[in-house]
């Protein structure tokens, strides 16, 4: 739970009520601050006060993203999530830029209880996709994604192609969700995963893969 859980509180316990150890809050921070609505705004709200809002809620892990670094390729904002780690008591999952093992022991050096890694995973062995799209991650560098969804405030990092511009052509002349929606669509992505063919959707890429 992301802009809901600054919007209402209220909701975020309900839910740790009802769902109790099944509820993690994102906290995606600029500044410091915690950016809402798609990164489309910042609020005042701190990460660490809206970390220690619900300490007491039985929140079961808070999913730290410092966007500062999102797209500059400089892994973790070091001191931001160490700060974040020790004044809480809830699990701190770090997320973005971790694409090895150095992340991997960075983060729980800094006293993260675990990382949110998913590009990276896409390129290995296991992986059940074509071998032409784990090969595409592997080769790409860090000009290789764009940024869609913004106007929808639901920000999403996805890899470049000619259907990625063509969803930010649509955005860029006012489209809407109803007419985005079909483009974007996630059977779509499926067939890139399926068949290899890098052109017949969008699929979610971080950063990381030009690390």
């Amino acid at each position: 739970l992301g802009t809901i859980a600054v919007r209402d509180p209220a909701l975020v316990r309900e839910a740790c009520a009802r769902f109790p150890g099944r509820i993690a809050v994102g906290i995606d921070a600029r500044g410091g601050k915690v950016a809402v609505e798609g990164w489309a705004e910042t609020s005042e709200l701190t990460a660490i006060e809206m970390a220690r809002r619900f300490e007491d809620a039985g929140v079961a892990a808070i999913i730290y993203t410092d966007i500062d670094r999102d797209g500059v390729l400089k892994g973790l904002n070091l001191p931001s999530t160490l700060e974040l780690a020790q004044a809480t008591r809830i699990p701190v999952i770090a997320s973005g830029g971790i694409a090895d093992a150095r992340g991997l022991v960075a983060a729980l050096a800094l006293g993260c209880d675990g990382v949110n890694m998913g590009s990276r995973f896409l390129a290995t062995k296991e992986a059940p996709i074509h071998d032409s799209i784990k090969q595409q991650i592997l080769q790409a560098d860090e000009n290789a994604t764009k940024l869609i969804f913004r106007p929808l405030r639901n920000t999403l990092r996805i890899f470049d192609n000619s259907v990625a511009r063509h969803i930010l052509e649509m955005e860029a002349a006012g489209k809407g969700i109803d007419e985005i929606g079909p483009v974007a669509s996630g059977q779509k992505g499926r067939i890139v995963f399926e068949q290899g063919s890098r052109e017949a959707g969008v699929w979610a890429a971080g950063i990381s893969i030009g690390l």
